[in-house]
Formats: C-alpha cells, structure tokens, sequence
C-alpha cells in the first residue's frame, strides 16, 4: 500500500476511481438523500479545480496492483491569522476497508501538518 499526493495527471487518471468514492462515501452519510450525477460531477470537478490552483492536496491510496482503493481531499486555509489543514472528504472502497487504509491517509496528513509547521486539522461531518 502506498499513499501519495497526487498530480493532476494522477487525479485524471483516476477520475472514475475519485467519482465512485464520492458517491460511496455520500451515500453512506446519506442514505435517505438521492443524489444525482450532477452533484458528483460538480464535487470532482470543485475538487479538480482546487487541485489546480494548488489550494488543495489531494492524496491517493494505492494497493500493490497501483489501483486507487482510497482518497483523502484537504486544504490549507487560514481563521484568525493561524493556518489550519481543512480534512474536506476521506472514503476507502468498501472492499478495503478495516485493512488500516484510512488510518494510513490521517497519518500523511498529520506528517503533512507538523512538516508546515500547522498545528490544527479540522474535520466538520455532517
């Protein structure tokens, strides 16, 4: 299993991948809700978009096969002059999860963090 940020070339790549997840992950948080593509489509692209403009990390988890079995989206941000890490979305294919995987990706963003010096991480769920 290997964690990396990824470029947008890998996040091109793996766009199918990113979307499933997406959709995982919604659907689980809200199972009464239905959603439609569009809603996934525009998330991607926001995450995408972010990832361009290097406001957002993006980092991919990957098995032996070099398959995308998980994703975390984060960003840096700023709340009364303090830098804080923004954890926006983190899902693990069912078929993957209880093996370690999302705990590999907090890691990397609590590493992330004490390499920038930023000593907050914020999660909001809903």
């Amino acid at each position: 299993m290997i964690v990396k940020e990824l470029s947008q070339t890998d996040f091109q790549c793996n766009i199918k991948e990113i979307t499933e997840l997406f959709k995982i992950s919604f659907k689980a948080s809200f199972p009464d809700i239905s959603l439609n593509n569009d809603f996934y489509d525009q998330k991607v692209h926001q995450a995408y978009s972010f990832l361009c403009t290097e406001d957002a990390t993006i980092l991919g988890a990957f098995d032996d096969s070099n398959k995308l079995c998980a994703f975390a989206y984060i960003y840096k941000t700023l709340v009364f002059d303090k830098d804080y890490i923004h954890l926006n979305h983190i899902a693990v294919f069912p078929e993957y999860q209880h093996k370690g995987i999302g705990k590999k990706l907090l890691d990397y963003i609590f590493d992330k963090s004490v390499r920038e010096n930023i000593n907050t991480i914020k999660l909001d769920v809903s």
